[in-house]
């Protein structure tokens, strides 16, 4: 890390929300100093306070500080900060410190998207929804450090091509759920020179319906077995699932039923995923189809399912952040203080999966970073102390 910028060289870059007369603290040192409390566990500014005090010694050294921060002026960071900035700047440091392998499906990157709840963030006194943070992860990786804030899931559909413009697709395949089966986000997909490969459910239930009665002429025919397909079998949590997913090659059967303009004639191939569950223990058994969309022609079943497993890795990034990281029971409310303190976690995260660290859990990392500061804060985050020549503050 010798030769790339340190992680407070990258938030100075984060433009300052306040008016220069009477500050006392550089923004990047609060930003810095939050960091370093949260990446150690700490969850709310109270506690930031609290271990900035613990560590006021070391952070003088480091940043030249001359007093501990009220709750007040932390709690202002998580409110005022840009948080569109603020994940821009940490983004861009992990690229530069820590490079990630991620992979790949015929040559390409897919990027899954899906939102999240943070159902404690809610006023539900006041009849207050949830508020969701809007994903994206790259099959491989953690999810992303900028989690665009939804007012609720009624509003996915009009943030996710907003977050599309900020995620750089080009050749990359996107996944979303069903509810990212519109016509809009497709259009804008292809736009970015990206490629989709979408659930489609009852919200597109013409298209679904097509897709249906292909599958079924096909079979009558007798020619539905004979279509590209491949068989994954699963034993794990009590039961047994196989898994066949059948690719539709050709897609001219939509113009039964489309216009030749309208954007679902962009679809290359068309899946059908049968699921087969039979529970160990009782041998109940149970089945269920669905159907998937793309706009490749290249795409191997193989490929096709592995995409559509990974997708659900999201939700395993959703799971660590509310059970290791106690992200769902978060109240921050005010401002931008959701998408700025979630995007804390997330760098956490990014740091704990990174291979020239041990392999542990998120909540065992931190103790590794409580238990040594030093190291947190030259070896991880790459500052060295204020008269050390080699890198300056």
């Amino acid at each position: 890390m010798a030769d790339s910028r340190s992680l407070i060289e990258c938030l100075a870059e984060v433009e300052d929300y306040r008016d220069p007369r009477g500050v006392r603290y550089r923004l990047k040192d609060l930003i810095f100093m939050m960091i370093c409390a949260v990446v150690c566990g700490c969850r709310d500014a109270v506690e930031i306070v609290t271990y900035i005090g613990f560590h006021l010694k070391e952070f003088r050294e480091l940043l030249g500080i001359r007093s501990v921060p009220s709750h007040d002026t932390i709690s202002r960071v998580y409110i005022h900060t840009d948080w569109v900035q603020l994940t821009s700047r940490l983004s861009q440091w992990l690229r530069e410190n820590y490079p990630q392998q991620y992979n790949l499906y015929c040559g390409r990157k897919a990027v899954h998207i899906d939102g999240k709840a943070i159902r404690s963030s809610a006023a539900k006194a006041d009849g207050e929804k949830p508020p969701y943070l809007l994903n994206s992860m790259t099959d491989g990786g953690p999810l992303d450090i900028g989690g665009m804030p939804v007012g609720d899931k009624d509003n996915e559909i009009t943030a996710i091509p907003k977050l599309l413009d900020m995620l750089d697709i080009a050749g990359a395949i996107v996944t979303i759920d069903a509810i990212g089966t519109q016509r809009a986000i497709m259009e804008k997909i292809l736009s970015k020179d990206g490629h989709y490969l979408l659930h489609v459910k009852e919200n597109q239930k013409a298209l679904m319906e097509s897709i249906k009665a292909e599958e079924k002429r096909l079979s009558l025919e007798g020619r539905l077995d004979s279509l590209p397909k491949c068989r994954l079998t699963r034993n794990e949590h009590g039961r047994c699932e196989i898994i066949t997913l059948t690719v539709i090659e050709n897609t001219g059967f939509l113009m039964d039923d489309f216009k030749p303009d309208d954007t679902f004639m962009t679809i290359g191939r068309a899946a059908v995923m049968r699921k087969d569950v039979i529970m160990k223990k009782t041998g109940e058994k149970s089945s269920s189809v669905s159907y998937l969309i793309t706009d490749l022609c290249d795409i191997d079943p193989e490929n096709f399912l592995g995409i559509k497993l990974s997708h659900w890795n999201v939700e395993m990034g959703h799971w660590r952040l509310d059970v290791q990281l106690d992200e769902d029971h978060q109240r921050q409310r005010l401002g931008n203080s959701r998408p700025n303190s979630s995007a804390f976690r997330r760098l956490l995260l990014w740091l704990a999966k990174d291979p020239k660290h041990p392999k542990m859990t998120a909540r065992g990392f931190q103790i590794r970073c409580q238990s040594d500061f030093r190291w947190m804060v030259s070896e991880l985050f790459g500052v060295r102390d204020r008269d050390d020549g080699r890198e300056k503050t």
